[in-house]
């Protein structure tokens, strides 16, 4: 049961994720060069923010 809660959980993060890297792309249509700016760093913080998100909604 916990298992089938953390799926979704996950579901929606990716869902996150995709309309974030979608809105990034749209910005900035120069090619590689912009690409490269959109780091690693950009998507841990992206993470991290989806997780406190998450972590804060379940926790109430």
């Amino acid at each position: 049961m916990g298992d089938h809660h953390h799926h979704q959980q996950q579901q929606q993060q990716n869902e996150v994720m995709k309309q974030h890297m979608l809105e990034n792309s749209g910005d900035n249509n120069t090619g590689v060069a912009s690409e490269s700016r959109f780091t690693a760093e950009d998507i841990a913080n992206s993470v991290q923010q989806i997780f406190s998100y998450i972590h804060a909604n379940s926790s109430m």
